[in-house]
């Protein structure tokens, strides 16, 4: 591909088509992941889409993937396809591990509530950096949160838009998507740091409730704390999920950065509920070791606080292993995002079709 890449085999298929493992060959053969941008008859329209997504590459964040490229490659018919180049990270997904969770019976035992926070106060300062530079990511949940080398890493820039952007299709996931988007009727529909917050509600919902995004089709209500184990013990852990993903994004957090730093004293009262309870450390790494004065709304510092609870951390595009040869093409990076129209009237989103490998 784009005499540059030369394609192993395909990881999985998203909402805008195939994604796919390749090795640089210009850069010491090193692993990466080719994504597709749309799928368009229009050769115009497509490099033009392309220039427009280059804003990307500028995305730098320790727990952000980096972008390396932008090219094009046809498909069988001829019909120019765009992909995106991405770093290739290798390990398992939220999704992948809640997955390992699950019983008999098919329901999932939730994630003991410290680690579940602890991945989110890991995640949300790599959210706050995207929104300081005028960013949504708009497509937060359990498939987009990679395990990787002691940390997290946030992959699928794909549904990344600008806030000012006004005519772009907005993409994301029913169960974490905020109701808001692409509501008719709604002044605002478009995509806001209120927005994403809602999404890591959601997503925290999911991990430490065990509970699915959606049922028949529509987002999976947040249970009643007299029906539900956890939300009966944290009071204040349900307090904050309900402020999380509250329908009016008013009532909801602000910032990712005030989320962080609510979540960040939900935990504390976690781990002393549990402590009281004679219930051992359910963060995944052991008692958190006593913690040095540190800034308390600096970001740096919740993250690093958030590896400590959780513990190894560890990431990846479909919880491949690497071998001698290299990373496998097996487990499955889940991208299906559905697509709604940013304003009533504007462009369509594209949900893309499926498409053989280059």
């Amino acid at each position: 591909m784009a005499d540059q890449y030369r394609v192993a085999g395909c990881l999985a298929h998203g909402g805008l088509g195939w994604i796919y493992l390749a090795e640089d060959l210009n850069v010491e053969n090193r692993w990466v992941v080719l994504k597709g941008l749309l799928d368009s008859g229009d050769a115009h329209a497509m490099a033009a889409a392309v220039a427009e997504r280059r804003f990307l590459a500028q995305v730098s964040h320790p727990n952000i993937v980096t972008i390396f490229n932008f090219v094009q490659h046809p498909d069988e018919d001829g019909t120019p396809v765009g992909y995106i180049v991405m770093e290739y990270v290798g390990g398992s997904s939220l999704k992948q591990l809640m997955e390992q969770r699950r019983r008999s019976d098919r329901t999932i035992e939730p994630m003991p509530v410290p680690r579940a926070i602890a991945y989110m106060l890991e995640m949300l300062p790599a959210l706050g950096y995207l929104h300081a530079n005028g960013l949504a990511y708009c497509d937060f949940k359990p498939e987009n949160v990679i395990q990787y080398d002691r940390q997290l890493k946030l992959i699928d820039l794909g549904a990344v838009i600008r806030f000012d952007d006004l005519t772009s299709a907005i993409y994301g996931t029913k169960g974490y998507q905020a109701p808001e988007i692409g509501a008719e009727g709604v002044e605002d529909n478009g995509p806001s740091s209120s927005s994403d917050v809602h999404t890591v509600g959601r997503t925290l919902a999911v991990l430490a409730l065990g509970i699915p995004p959606t049922r028949r089709g529509e987002p999976t209500p947040l249970p009643d704390p007299a029906e539900h184990p956890v939300l009966a013990r944290h009071e204040s852990f349900h307090r904050l999920l309900m402020r999380a993903t509250d329908p009016d994004p008013l009532r909801r957090f602000e910032s990712a950065d005030e989320m962080a730093e609510q979540l960040g004293g939900v935990l504390r009262e976690v781990l002393a509920t549990d402590r009281a309870e004679g219930i051992e450390d359910e963060s995944g790494g052991g008692t958190p070791a006593p913690s040095r004065p540190r800034c308390p709304r600096c970001s740096a510092c919740r993250a690093a606080r958030s590896r400590r609870v959780a513990g190894g951390v560890g990431g990846g595009w479909g919880g491949g292993r690497a071998g001698p040869a290299g990373p496998a093409t097996g487990g499955g990076h889940a991208a299906g995002a559905a697509g709604r129209p940013r304003r009533p009237g504007g462009r369509a989103a594209h949900r893309g079709g499926a498409r053989h490998p280059p």
